[in-house]
């Protein structure tokens, strides 16, 4: 049997118009959290990706901070001091429904980082007054166990795409450069060597760079990309500032970041050339930490 030309073509046309719909009906869907004092302490947002529809998602009398998405968007994970003094990691529904408590020891958590299986959660650790160290909690049991042990602060994990390996940060050799290690904590390599302090990273999509800022140009921080292996350093941004937790879009087009560039802490969208950069918040209250939805 043969199919007829004309039929073949409305077919195919339709499947293009209804795919193109799909992807702009999912990318108008996609959120940004974040985090804001704008209703009187620190609670976690999400808002579209142009900033608009703002939406809180907590609403605790102490600070809720930090979100990360779950790798299928679903959930979000944050560190609050609800239960005391110390941060704990808590996790929540993308509607901000079904708050739970994930960590529960006397140690302070925070910077939370979700496995791309979505198994595990690697966060920081302050141990009773003493330095970060990196910790992996799985999701099912709740059970957590110690990546980094050594005198240094050592915190801020970030995935690689396929879950092997962990960035972070830290002071181990003097001031804050950036790491890389097995995802069991070993094999740690120093991939920054710079008299200045390097923070904050985050790895691309694709594995194939990392964000992260940087005091190195002696005129503030600011946001650099480099290569896996740390090679190839280039600056971003060009307007000294404070500069935090920078983030890649799910499709490493665009990186999202907060700074006090504008006055009060905001945040913005770049290209992942550094152009185009654009305050999305434009909020007189500080905005920090934004999370891309995957």
């Amino acid at each position: 049997m043969f199919n007829h030309p004309r039929r073949l073509l409305f077919f195919s046309v339709s499947l293009i118009l209804l795919l193109a719909a799909c992807s702009s009906t999912g990318n108008a869907q996609q959120k940004i959290a974040f985090t804001s004092v704008r209703d009187g302490n620190q609670e976690i947002y999400v808002m579209a990706l142009d900033g608009s529809e703002p939406t809180r998602l907590t609403d605790e009398p102490t600070n809720d901070f930090g979100p990360i998405w779950s790798p299928d968007g679903s959930r979000i994970v944050f560190s609050s001091k609800r239960a005391g003094p110390q941060r704990q990691l808590y996790v929540m529904n993308a509607d901000g429904t079904a708050q739970t408590r994930l960590t529960v020891d006397e140690g302070d958590d925070s910077s939370p980082a979700w496995s791309p299986d979505g198994e595990q959660i690697a966060y920081q650790q302050r141990g009773n007054g003493t330095t970060f160290q990196i910790h992996l909690l799985n999701v099912a049991d709740g059970v957590s166990r110690n990546l980094t042990s050594g005198p240094g602060n050592d915190g801020v994990p970030s995935w690689s795409p396929d879950g092997k390996q962990l960035l972070f940060q830290s002071d181990r050799d003097g001031n804050l450069e950036i790491y890389v290690m097995s995802a069991d904590g070993s094999g740690a390599v120093r991939l920054t060597d710079d008299p200045a302090d390097d923070w904050s990273p985050d790895w691309s999509p694709d594995g194939k760079r990392i964000v992260f800022v940087s005091e190195r140009a002696g005129e503030g921080a600011e946001i650099y990309v480099m290569d896996a292996d740390g090679s190839a350093v280039t600056r971003l941004t060009n307007i000294p500032a404070d500069y935090e937790t920078p983030t890649w879009s799910p499709d490493g087009a665009q990186i999202a970041f907060s700074s006090s560039r504008d006055g009060n802490y905001e945040i913005y969208i770049m290209n992942a050339d550094g152009s185009e950069q654009k305050n999305i918040t434009n909020h007189p209250a500080d905005d920090h930490s934004p999370a891309w939805q995957p």
